[in-house]
């Protein structure tokens, strides 16, 4: 089949080469050849009216089964003046390309010998021993830090305030703002300096950081107290119809700033009283007997401001 092409096709050979050549671009090298577009390849059967099967002489051309032709594998064609010569050579590439599947092949499904498989099997049993170990040093070391934390404030919501995040930042981004922590938490180790520290606050803040953000939240160390922030609003929007209009009853005075008391009796008027010791370690946790209501939402205690202190001047009008 592929003596009868050489010999319809002709000149027209060294034509699809060209073309194909052309279209690979200059980056393609005569030596590395270009792949051949079928559709331009089925043109020349149809021109020389190849009597046989077009796609069986493509597959007998494309010896590795790439799916297409390639233009080097034409040119060794073309140039070979006898068929007798061109056409063995092709037979030998797709012999050898059977071959080297038919080697692959048994070579997945043979077992490989004893000594290479304990090899193997000790390999993966050590590297999964080793990650067993990572992730439960990561584990105690986080619960020994939360037991620290907590053992010394009372809460992790109140170390959070106090000694973690006390600018309000909402996240411990790096070490070394991990490290500034750990020295307000009086997390000092006794030997070792600043080396010792650094040395454990990387540690922990592998074991403690979200694998989403990188960085250490309260939801990492205390997702309790977060949660029922967010059931806490819940309540108010289903008791009130938003939140807002809850901070407008409780702030009659529009400053942003309740008792603890009136805060106490907002989570019993809204159903939240399950949660009322964390969410006041969080929102004062120095005990100063007043809660910032910007520190449950800050663009609604403004807007709560604004609309009780509007209506406060209207009334004085």
């Amino acid at each position: 089949e592929i003596r009868e092409f050489k010999n319809l096709a002709g000149k027209k050979i060294i034509t699809l080469i060209q073309v194909s050549e052309v279209a690979a671009g200059p980056s393609k090298s005569k030596k590395a050849g270009a792949p051949v577009d079928n559709e331009e390849f089925y043109k020349v059967t149809d021109a020389i009216e190849y009597p046989g099967d077009p796609e069986r002489l493509l597959r007998h051309l494309d010896p590795g089964s790439v799916g297409y032709v390639n233009t080097r594998t034409l040119r060794i064609l073309n140039e070979q003046k006898s068929e007798e010569k061109a056409v063995p050579q092709f037979l030998k590439k797709y012999a050898e390309h059977r071959q080297a599947l038919l080697d692959q092949k048994i070579a997945s499904v043979v077992i490989p010998p004893a000594k290479e498989l304990l090899a193997k099997q000790d390999t993966l049993r050590e590297n999964c021993l080793e990650e067993w170990h990572t992730k439960r040093e990561a584990r105690n070391a986080k619960g020994d830090f939360i037991k620290a934390l907590t053992n010394k404030f009372g809460s992790i919501a109140k170390a959070w305030r106090l000694a973690l995040d006390p600018e309000l930042k909402y996240a411990i981004e790096n070490v070394d703002q991990l490290m500034k922590g750990l020295k307000r938490a009086g997390q000092m180790p006794p030997d070792g300096g600043e080396h010792a520290l650094r040395t454990i606050a990387e540690r922990l803040f592998q074991a403690c950081q979200s694998k989403e953000t990188e960085q250490i939240t309260l939801d990492c160390l205390d997702p309790k107290t977060p949660a029922m922030m967010e059931k806490f609003k819940d309540r108010c929007e289903e008791r009130f119809g938003s939140l807002q209009d809850a901070f407008e009853s409780v702030d009659v005075e529009g400053v942003g700033i309740v008792s603890r008391e009136d805060f106490r009796l907002l989570c019993h008027e809204v159903k939240a009283t399950d949660g009322i010791f964390r969410l006041m370690e969080f929102l004062d946790p120095k005990r100063t007997g007043e809660i910032r209501l910007s520190l449950i939402d800050g663009e609604v205690t403004e807007d709560a401001m604004l609309a009780t202190q509007t209506r406060s001047t209207r009334q004085e009008l």
